[in-house]
């Protein structure tokens, strides 16, 4: 399973580019980190022998490969069976029954939302545009006051600020 942007070491891991095919090309799983050198590490000051750490980075790479092929090549197609019918399956609903019903709403609530623009227009409009004439013309009179004495001077403003 070594690839050109692999860490592992050894003649393995040197494969030339055209030999190499990109099983991943959209990066769905990028975040699977499954090098030796991201899985183990070990911090500075404690670390163990040489022999040990290159034995352990070889059996780990081993077992994963072989482990890997193994499931892969005995419940790869099996599972691929299920996942292309579990997909053709959701497809079908889509394509026969779901995208047909979300149309049919659209023209539905098309044909509404025409319909209740209309009413809107003809009732309501007229009624909140005249509520805003007289509105319009509400004033606030802002006074100061000390000590429960009225101030001389007050100033009158509109409410919204016109």
């Amino acid at each position: 399973m070594a690839s050109p942007h692999s860490k592992d070491r050894g003649a393995s891991a040197v494969l030339a580019l055209d030999e190499y095919e990109d099983r991943d090309p959209g990066r769905i799983n990028q975040h699977l980190q499954l090098l030796w050198e991201d899985v183990v590490a070990e911090p500075d000051g404690v670390r163990s022998p040489d022999v040990t750490w290159r034995g352990s980075a070889r059996l780990f790479r081993l077992s994963r490969d072989l482990v890997y092929a193994f499931l892969s090549c005995f419940l790869g197609p099996p599972i691929a069976v299920v996942l292309g019918g579990g997909f053709a399956v959701i497809a079908f609903a889509y394509i026969w029954c779901v995208a047909p019903v979300l149309r049919a709403c659209r023209v539905t609530l098309g044909a509404l939302n025409a319909l209740v623009r209309a009413v809107t227009h003809a009732t309501l409009a007229p009624v909140t545009e005249a509520l805003g004439y007289v509105l319009a013309n509400i004033r606030v009179r802002v006074q100061t006051a000390e000590a429960g004495r009225r101030a001389p001077s007050a100033t009158s403003q509109p409410l919204l600020g016109a």
